[in-house]
């Protein structure tokens, strides 16, 4: 589902792109985790429901390069 996500909220479909995930009725298994880092992401907080995710700054760098100057 990731790959759907990153496609259409993404750097090359959003300005900005996506650099939070909130995502509830599933854990934070060791998979999801590394499908996370893939992206960029790493969990920031565990909810009762699920878990929040963030895009670390270094990969949003990375990605968007002509915007730093805007951070």
């Amino acid at each position: 589902m990731l790959e759907q996500v990153d496609l259409h909220h993404g750097e090359f479909s959003a300005d900005p792109p996506y650099s939070i995930l909130e995502v509830i009725g599933c854990t934070a298994s060791d998979d999801i985790r590394q499908e996370l880092q893939e992206y960029g992401f790493g969990i920031s907080e565990i909810t009762k429901e699920g878990f929040i995710a963030t895009r670390t700054e270094r990969h949003n760098q990375e990605d968007t390069p002509g915007q730093n100057a805007a951070r």
